[in-house]
Protein backbone atom coordinates (compact mmCIF):
# COMPACT_ATOMS: atom_id res chain seq x y z
CA UNK A 1 0.00 0.00 0.00
CA UNK A 2 2.75 2.37 0.97
CA UNK A 3 4.78 1.70 -2.19
CA UNK A 4 1.66 2.25 -4.33
CA UNK A 5 1.08 5.65 -2.75
CA UNK A 6 4.74 6.51 -3.17
CA UNK A 7 4.66 5.38 -6.82
CA UNK A 8 1.62 7.56 -7.53
CA UNK A 9 3.30 10.51 -5.78
CA UNK A 10 6.51 9.97 -7.76
CA UNK A 11 4.55 9.72 -11.02
CA UNK A 12 2.56 12.89 -10.24
CA UNK A 13 5.76 14.70 -9.25
CA UNK A 14 7.54 13.59 -12.43
CA UNK A 15 4.64 14.63 -14.67
CA UNK A 16 4.25 18.05 -13.02
CA UNK A 17 8.02 18.63 -13.07
CA UNK A 18 8.11 17.72 -16.74
CA UNK A 19 5.20 20.07 -17.43
CA UNK A 20 6.89 22.91 -15.56
CA UNK A 21 10.19 22.33 -17.36
CA UNK A 22 8.39 22.17 -20.69
CA UNK A 23 6.46 25.35 -19.91
CA UNK A 24 9.60 27.15 -18.79
CA UNK A 25 11.36 26.12 -21.99
CA UNK A 26 8.42 27.32 -24.11
CA UNK A 27 8.33 30.64 -22.27
CA UNK A 28 12.08 31.08 -22.64
CA UNK A 29 11.97 30.36 -26.37
CA UNK A 30 8.98 32.67 -26.80
CA UNK A 31 10.67 35.47 -24.86
CA UNK A 32 13.84 35.14 -26.91
CA UNK A 33 11.88 35.37 -30.15
CA UNK A 34 9.79 38.40 -29.21
CA UNK A 35 12.21 40.30 -26.94
CA UNK A 36 9.61 40.38 -24.17
CA UNK A 37 10.94 42.14 -21.12
CA UNK A 38 13.86 43.70 -22.98
CA UNK A 39 14.42 47.27 -21.92
CA UNK A 40 16.04 50.03 -23.88
CA UNK A 41 18.41 52.67 -22.62
CA UNK A 42 16.34 55.74 -21.73
CA UNK A 43 18.62 57.85 -23.92
CA UNK A 44 17.35 55.88 -26.95
CA UNK A 45 13.67 56.48 -26.19
CA UNK A 46 12.04 59.61 -27.56
CA UNK A 47 9.38 61.31 -25.48
CA UNK A 48 5.94 60.69 -26.95
CA UNK A 49 4.56 63.66 -28.84
CA UNK A 50 1.07 64.88 -28.08
CA UNK A 51 -1.33 64.83 -31.01
CA UNK A 52 -2.54 68.08 -32.53
CA UNK A 53 -6.18 66.92 -32.42
CA UNK A 54 -8.32 64.17 -30.94
CA UNK A 55 -11.25 62.75 -32.90
CA UNK A 56 -13.73 61.58 -30.27
CA UNK A 57 -16.46 59.15 -31.29
CA UNK A 58 -19.47 58.90 -28.99
CA UNK A 59 -20.70 55.34 -29.33
CA UNK A 60 -23.23 52.91 -27.87
CA UNK A 61 -23.95 49.36 -29.01
CA UNK A 62 -27.70 50.03 -29.05
CA UNK A 63 -27.37 53.21 -31.19
CA UNK A 64 -28.42 52.71 -34.81
CA UNK A 65 -26.68 55.92 -35.94
CA UNK A 66 -23.44 54.66 -34.35
CA UNK A 67 -23.38 51.66 -36.67
CA UNK A 68 -23.50 53.99 -39.67
CA UNK A 69 -20.77 56.18 -38.19
CA UNK A 70 -18.41 53.27 -37.50
CA UNK A 71 -17.36 52.76 -41.14
CA UNK A 72 -16.53 56.48 -41.52
CA UNK A 73 -14.58 56.45 -38.25
CA UNK A 74 -12.54 53.43 -39.38
CA UNK A 75 -11.92 54.94 -42.84
CA UNK A 76 -10.80 58.23 -41.29
CA UNK A 77 -8.48 56.36 -38.97
CA UNK A 78 -6.85 54.57 -41.92
CA UNK A 79 -6.48 57.71 -44.02
CA UNK A 80 -4.96 59.75 -41.18
CA UNK A 81 -2.46 57.21 -39.79
CA UNK A 82 0.51 59.52 -40.19
CA UNK A 83 -1.30 62.64 -38.99
CA UNK A 84 -1.02 64.17 -35.55
CA UNK A 85 -4.49 62.89 -34.73
CA UNK A 86 -5.58 60.58 -31.92
CA UNK A 87 -8.73 58.51 -32.50
CA UNK A 88 -10.72 57.47 -29.44
CA UNK A 89 -14.14 55.98 -28.84
CA UNK A 90 -16.12 56.83 -25.74
CA UNK A 91 -18.47 53.91 -25.19
CA UNK A 92 -21.79 54.96 -23.65
CA UNK A 93 -23.51 51.59 -24.01
CA UNK A 94 -24.27 51.08 -20.33
CA UNK A 95 -23.48 52.56 -16.92
CA UNK A 96 -20.17 50.70 -16.50
CA UNK A 97 -18.82 51.61 -19.96
CA UNK A 98 -20.10 55.18 -19.55
CA UNK A 99 -18.15 55.51 -16.29
CA UNK A 100 -14.97 54.23 -17.98
CA UNK A 101 -15.56 56.65 -20.88
CA UNK A 102 -15.96 59.49 -18.41
CA UNK A 103 -12.65 58.60 -16.76
CA UNK A 104 -10.93 58.41 -20.15
CA UNK A 105 -12.36 61.79 -21.18
CA UNK A 106 -11.22 63.37 -17.91
CA UNK A 107 -7.72 61.86 -18.15
CA UNK A 108 -7.34 63.23 -21.69
CA UNK A 109 -8.60 66.65 -20.59
CA UNK A 110 -11.78 66.29 -22.65
CA UNK A 111 -14.18 67.25 -19.85
CA UNK A 112 -15.51 70.26 -21.78
CA UNK A 113 -16.09 68.06 -24.84
CA UNK A 114 -17.85 65.52 -22.60
CA UNK A 115 -20.26 68.21 -21.40
CA UNK A 116 -20.64 69.89 -24.82
CA UNK A 117 -21.53 66.59 -26.48
CA UNK A 118 -24.60 66.22 -24.32
CA UNK A 119 -23.60 62.54 -24.37
CA UNK A 120 -25.37 62.19 -27.72
CA UNK A 121 -24.22 59.03 -29.44
CA UNK A 122 -23.74 58.76 -33.19
CA UNK A 123 -21.41 61.73 -33.48
CA UNK A 124 -17.71 62.53 -33.62
CA UNK A 125 -16.05 65.70 -32.39
CA UNK A 126 -12.65 66.99 -33.49
CA UNK A 127 -10.96 68.55 -30.46
CA UNK A 128 -7.83 70.71 -30.45
CA UNK A 129 -5.36 69.51 -27.84
CA UNK A 130 -3.92 73.02 -27.67
CA UNK A 131 -7.16 74.81 -26.77
CA UNK A 132 -9.40 71.94 -25.65
CA UNK A 133 -12.17 73.24 -27.91
CA UNK A 134 -14.25 71.13 -30.25
CA UNK A 135 -13.53 72.55 -33.69
CA UNK A 136 -16.11 70.55 -35.62
CA UNK A 137 -18.81 67.96 -35.06
CA UNK A 138 -19.44 65.15 -37.53
CA UNK A 139 -22.82 63.43 -37.27
CA UNK A 140 -23.60 59.98 -38.59
CA UNK A 141 -25.34 61.20 -41.75
CA UNK A 142 -22.37 63.22 -43.03
CA UNK A 143 -20.61 61.60 -46.02
CA UNK A 144 -17.00 60.46 -45.61
CA UNK A 145 -15.70 63.07 -48.09
CA UNK A 146 -17.27 65.89 -46.05
CA UNK A 147 -15.84 64.46 -42.83
CA UNK A 148 -12.38 64.33 -44.49
CA UNK A 149 -12.75 67.95 -45.64
CA UNK A 150 -13.70 69.13 -42.15
CA UNK A 151 -10.79 67.35 -40.50
CA UNK A 152 -8.23 68.44 -43.11
CA UNK A 153 -9.32 72.07 -42.70
CA UNK A 154 -7.98 71.97 -39.14
CA UNK A 155 -4.82 69.89 -39.45
CA UNK A 156 -1.50 71.67 -39.86
CA UNK A 157 -0.14 71.58 -43.44
CA UNK A 158 2.70 69.22 -42.49
CA UNK A 159 0.10 66.61 -41.49
CA UNK A 160 -2.05 66.80 -44.63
Amino acid sequence: MRSTRFSRYLLAYSVSTFAVIGLATAVTVSAQQSDVGRSMDSADIARPAAPEYVLVRFHADWCKACRGLESNFNALQKSHQSDSLLFITLDLTDEASRRQAEYLAASLRLSDTWVESGLRTGQMMLVSTRTGEATTTIASGIPLEEAERRINAHLSPEYR
